[in-house]
């Protein structure tokens, strides 16, 4: 799909790593703020290093 927004590749590129470094640092906070889905930001038990 071409909009014509951003036709060059360097504005391109920088908006896309914006847009992904600023979602998932706001689904964090939103996360914070309701309490629903700290499991995203969790390593499963079975993932986990045990300490002996």
């Amino acid at each position: 799909m071409n909009t014509g927004l951003i036709t060059q590749t360097g504005p391109l590129s920088l908006a896309v790593f914006v847009v992904a470094l600023t979602t998932p640092i706001m689904l964090y906070f939103a996360i914070g703020l309701t309490g629903f889905g700290h499991f995203l930001f969790e390593r499963p038990g079975w993932a986990r290093i045990k300490s002996e």
